[in-house]
């Protein structure tokens, strides 16, 4: 197989690199997929009329639905803004 002749600290290092390019095309996806790049935004008073306080409570909307939608959303919700950390030291590998 091919991967196995290559060196995973210099994939890694090579990765790392590219990791500041990947963050706006990512973003801009995200924003995409959540449909916060639509052109039909709401005037302020509109957004204030619709405007659910209860929102902003901690997993507020995971308790009104079925476990399994809750868990789904969750698992959804943090694979979508799993932090990138561009700063992190490479993986320690073990020498054979």
């Amino acid at each position: 197989m091919w991967l196995e002749g290559q060196n995973p600290v210099r994939w890694h290092s090579v990765l790392r690199r590219l990791v500041p390019l990947m963050v706006l095309p990512y973003v801009l996806a995200v924003a995409f997929v959540y449909d916060l790049l639509s052109p039909h935004w709401r005037s302020p008073p509109e957004a204030l009329a619709v405007f659910d306080v209860y929102g902003l409570l901690p997993f507020y909307h995971y308790y009104v639905v079925s476990k399994a939608h809750a868990a789904e959303s969750l698992v959804v919700h943090v694979l979508t803004f799993a932090p990138i950390w561009p700063g992190s030291s490479p993986p320690r590998f073990a020498s054979h």
